[in-house]
């Protein structure tokens, strides 16, 4: 597993990304992942609504891939940008994407 982005929420839940294009999230008292959910492309980045209730996920393609982390991630909105992106999950959702 080639880590790029680790984070934290509320220290019942750990989810990281990474270059294996997989998004795992892990109970912080068990010592294997929870959950494996593959992606079609690495991924780059991670950021979480300020509720810790809705994960964005960018990946090397170009793609913002939220998930709804309640359970088991599912995704629920994939968003295209071109070029680097970055995301910005604020009190509002707000994306500034470079080209």
């Amino acid at each position: 597993m080639d880590v790029v982005k680790l984070m934290y929420i509320d220290l019942q839940m750990i989810i990281s990304v990474g270059l294996d294009k997989k998004l795992y999230t892990f109970d912080p008292g068990m010592r294997k992942p929870v959950h494996c959910i593959p992606s079609e492309a690495p991924f780059s980045s991670l950021a979480f609504k300020d509720d810790g209730l809705v994960l964005a996920a960018g990946t090397n393609s170009g793609r913002v891939v939220f998930y709804d982390v309640r359970g088991k991630p599912q995704p629920f909105t994939i968003l295209r940008a071109y070029g680097s992106s970055e995301v910005n999950l604020g009190t509002k959702l707000s994306f500034i994407f470079y080209c």
